[in-house]
C-alpha cells in the first residue's frame, strides 16, 4: 500500500529547495569573504596613507616645510579628514602652522569642490575645511550657506565664518543667531567665545532693537558672552515694544543695575507667577531697605516657588539681620507658613 501517493514530485520539490538553500548559503559566504577582503584592502590602504601623510603633517606643525607628494584623487577626502582632525586637536601657533600647510597643499580646491555635493557629510567636510584654513577669500562662498535650511550645514558655515574673521562675522551673524531656533544656544556660545566681548555686546545691542520676542529671548541668552551689565539698558528698552511674561522674566533674570530697580519692584505684583519668581531673585541682588516689605509680601504668595525665592532673597540681604527680620515679619502679621518657609530655606543654607 502506498502511504504517500504521487510522492515523486514532493521529493523533487524538497531536493530543489535544498539546492536553492545551499546556493544561497554559498552566495552569502562568498559575499562575506568579499567584504572581509575589501575591508582588509581598505585597512592596508589607510595604513599606507597614514604612514605617508601623518609624518609630513606633524613636521609641518613643528615648523618645517616638507616636500609634499601629489595628492591622489582617491585620497583627497581622506587627507581632508586627517588634516581637520589634527586642526581640531591643536591650539595656538600650531593651528596657524597647520593652516599654512593646508594652503600649500591647496586643500581649499578639494574643499570647494565638496560644497556642491549631494551628500551632507561631504558638504560639511568642505565647510569645516574652509573654516579651518581661515582664508577670507572663501567668505562669499560660506555666507550663503549660513542661511541653508539644513541645520548642520548652516551651523557649520556660521562656525567657519567665525573662525575666518570673528570681528566681521559676529555682527553679520547675530540676527541669524537670534532667529535660528534650531541652532543650539551652547554651540552659539562656543562661537561667541572666539570673538571680542565688546563686539558681541555691540552686536546683541543692535539686534535687540527689532528682534521678535523669541529672538530677543535668545539674544538675552547670548549676553553672557559680552558685557551683560552694559546690555541691561538694551534689554529694558526692548520691553517697551512688547512685554510678554516670558521675555519679562528673562530680562529680570539678568537685572542687577540699580537704574532698573523700579521695573523689578513693579514685577513683584505681576499676575504670572514665574515673573514674580524672577522679581524676587532680582531683589536678592538689588534690594534696598524699603524693599523688605515687598519680599515679605512675596513670602505669603500663593505660589510655592515665589515664597521660596522670596525667603532666599530675604536671607541674602546683608543689611537685614535675622533677628530683626523675624520681628519685622511678626509685625507684618506673617503667618506660620511664612515663618516655616523662612526657617526651611535658612536650614538648607546652613546644611
Amino acid at each position: 500500500m502506498q502511504l504517500l501517493p504521487n510522492s515523486e514530485p514532493l521529493v523533487q520539490l524538497a531536493a530543489s529547495v535544498t539546492l536553492i538553500a545551499i546556493a544561497v548559503t554559498g552566495v552569502l559566504i562568498l559575499f562575506l569573504l568579499l567584504l572581509r577582503a575589501q575591508r582588509a584592502i581598505e585597512q592596508a590602504r589607510h595604513r599606507c596613507f597614514m604612514a605617508r601623510w601623518q609624518p609630513l603633517l606633524h613636521a609641518a606643525i613643528s615648523g618645517a616645510e616638507p616636500d609634499y607628494p601629489p595628492v591622489a584623487k582617491d585620497e583627497r577626502e581622506r587627507l581632508l579628514w586627517l588634516w581637520n582632525e589634527l586642526q581640531e586637536m591643536l591650539r595656538g601657533a600650531a593651528t596657524g602652522a597647520l593652516a599654512r600647510a593646508g594652503q600649500r597643499l591647496r586643500l581649499d580646491r578639494f574643499a570647494v569642490g565638496l560644497l556642491k555635493s549631494r551628500q551632507v557629510s561631504r558638504r560639511l567636510l568642505g565647510i569645516v575645511t574652509l573654516g579651518n584654513l581661515a582664508d577670507p577669500r572663501h567668505w562669499d562662498l560660506l555666507m550663503p550657506l549660513a542661511d541653508d535650511p539644513h541645520s548642520p550645514v548652516s551651523l557649520a558655515a556660521a562656525q567657519a565664518l567665525v573662525r575666518i574673521d570673528a570681528a566681521r562675522a559676529v555682527p553679520e551673524l547675530m540676527p541669524r543667531f537670534a532667529a535660528r531656533a534650531d541652532w543650539p544656544v551652547s554651540r552659539v556660545h562656543a562661537m561667541l567665545e572666539r570673538a571680542d566681548p565688546f563686539a558681541v555686546t555691540a552686536a546683541v545691542d543692535a539686534a535687540l532693537v527689532d528682534a521678535s520676542d523669541a529672538a530677543a529671548n535668545r539674544l538675552i541668552e547670548f549676553s553672557g558672552s559680552g558685557d551683560s551689565v552694559a546690555l541691561q539698558h538694551a534689554m529694558v528698552n526692548r520691553l517697551r515694544r512688547g512685554r510678554t511674561p516670558g521675555l519679562l522674566a528673562n530680562v529680570l533674570r539678568h537685572m542687577q543695575h540699580p537704574d532698573h530697580l523700579e521695573l523689578v519692584r513693579e514685577s513683584c505684583a505681576h499676575p504670572v507667577w514665574f515673573v514674580r519668581v524672577q522679581a524676587a531673585n532680582a531683589l536678592s541682588r538689588m534690594a534696598r531697605e524699603e524693599d523688605v516689605d515687598r519680599l515679605i509680601a512675596l513670602l505669603g504668595d500663593a505660589e510655592w516657588w515665589v515664597r521660596y525665592r522670596a525667603a532666599e532673597a530675604l536671607l541674602k540681604l546683608k543689611f537685614q539681620q535675622r533677628e530683626a527680620l523675624d520681628r519685622r515679619l511678626e509685625t507684618a502679621g506673617g503667618g506660620a507658613e511664612m515663618r516655616a518657609m523662612l526657617a526651611k530655606v535658612a536650614a538648607k543654607a546652613v546644611a
